[in-house]
């Protein structure tokens, strides 16, 4: 449309009869609603997976111990 410098078209039925018009405004309004609908849908899964990682609890905290056996005696 842009290229051909049109910014309406006209619709027809099956049977070659005028059904309305069709412009450029409605179809950029067309994409704006799909393009936020899509932005809603992942804003609402990035949300949903942060709360999963804030609700998992964290590893407990495992204490060290010193390696024994040869391993140990050779780094000494």
């Amino acid at each position: 449309m842009h290229e051909s410098g049109v910014r309406r078209l006209l619709v027809s039925s099956n049977e070659d009869r005028l059904c309305g018009l069709l412009s450029i405004d409605d179809v950029i309004q067309a994409f704006a609603e799909q393009i936020g609908g899509l932005a809603r849908v992942i804003r609402s899964g990035l949300e949903r997976e942060r709360g999963a990682i804030q609700a998992t609890p964290a590893a407990p905290h495992l204490p060290r111990f010193p390696a024994m056996g040869t391993a140990a005696q050779a780094l000494r």
